[in-house]
């Protein structure tokens, strides 16, 4: 897989890895209103926008190789290997920016009346220990962002700054 081969690379090498857990803001509500159809088409839209702002981390030089994926329901993860700490919060930032600007109408979703994305992850300097471990700091910090209100990224980055 993907995934367990990034990490294996990472760990093998002491390279930084992050990982964002990413979750449409109230998507059941969404499906209930407009439909499974209209479910769908917001999945690849917001899908589209986070691979948007993967492309740029990777372009940019802030990620190697770096790849989003369909986590289950509606929510996604973001690899990101080798992320430059410093750029990681930002990365984070631009996929709530990314997903609200794609303005799709979600009127039990106030008070933005569009489509938003709650955003968590984790940072580590030097990639080590599980996997496992990662994936649930990153969602910890994905409620934590919910928590706080939603249509907003928590991250956590001991090296960041």
């Amino acid at each position: 897989m993907r995934l367990d081969a990034a990490w294996a690379d990472a760990v093998r090498l002491g390279q930084p890895f992050g990982l964002l857990m990413i979750d449409i803001d109230n998507f059941k509500k969404y499906n209930d209103h407009y439909g499974h159809a209209a479910g769908d088409t917001c999945l690849h839209a917001v899908a589209h926008a986070i691979d948007g702002v993967v492309r740029a981390a990777n372009g940019g030089g802030y990620a190697t190789n770096a790849f989003a994926a369909r986590y289950g329901g509606e929510e996604f993860a973001v690899i990101l290997p080798c992320a430059v700490a410093a750029a990681f919060e930002g990365i984070a930032a631009s996929i709530v920016e990314a997903v609200s600007h794609c303005a799709i109408e979600h009127g039990d979703n106030p008070p933005w009346g569009i489509v938003t994305a709650s955003v968590g992850g984790d940072h580590l300097p030097v990639a080590k220990g599980r996997i496992a471990d990662l994936f649930r700091q990153a969602d910890q910090r994905l409620y934590i962002a919910k928590d706080k209100g939603r249509n907003r990224a928590f991250v956590t980055c001991d090296s960041c700054n």
